[in-house]
C-alpha cells in the first residue's frame, strides 16, 4: 500500500460507520465551492452575453488549439500523407 492508502484507511478507522462525505464540514465546503463556481458561470455569462453553452464551446476549443500548439512544439517533424 502506498502512504496516501494508508491515510485513508486510518481516516476511516477514525471515525467508525461515517463517511467523510456525509460530514457537515466537507458537505459545507462542497455547498460554498458550487456556490461560488455557479457565481462566476453567471457573471460570466452576463460580462459576455453568451449562454452556459456558448462558453463551454469556446473553452474547449482554445483547450485543442493550445494542446495542439503544444504538439506541435513537441514534434516539430511534419507527417506527410
Amino acid at each position: 500500500m502506498e502512504r496516501g492508502a494508508l491515510s485513508q484507511v486510518a481516516e476511516a478507522k477514525r471515525f467508525p460507520g461515517e463517511s467523510p462525505t456525509q460530514t457537515v464540514t466537507t458537505q459545507a465546503n462542497h455547498f460554498f465551492g458550487a456556490l461560488c463556481g455557479y457565481i462566476k458561470l453567471e457573471l460570466l455569462k452576463g460580462a459576455t452575453k453568451l449562454n452556459h453553452f456558448a462558453l463551454k464551446s469556446k473553452l474547449y476549443l482554445q483547450a485543442i488549439q493550445s494542446a495542439y500548439a503544444v504538439l506541435r512544439e513537441l514534434n516539430p517533424v511534419s507527417l506527410a500523407a
